[in-house]
């Protein structure tokens, strides 16, 4: 499971680990600011790393009744061509 993190201008950044959001928290470095999706803000300011990511969607069952699909965020990687 990982924890939604949002930067002191509101951008998103990279998820975080439940161990990490506590310590921020009760730190008072961070802010409980969601909770459907948990997220938190930052405080204080950050160099605001990103990675890319591609989203990937598997038809299980394409174009049939009741079909379902697989979805999935994996990290962008540049594929050898």
């Amino acid at each position: 499971m990982k924890i939604l993190v949002i930067n002191k201008d509101g951008r998103p950044l990279m998820p975080t680990t439940p161990r990490k959001a506590r310590v921020l928290l009760a730190t008072g470095q961070a802010e409980i600011m969601g909770r459907d999706s948990f997220t938190i803000q930052l405080i204080y300011g950050s160099a605001g790393y990103i990675q890319p990511v591609t989203l990937g969607f598997e038809p299980l069952l394409p174009l049939q009744k009741g079909g379902t699909g697989f979805c999935s965020c994996v990290p962008a990687f540049d594929a050898p061509e």
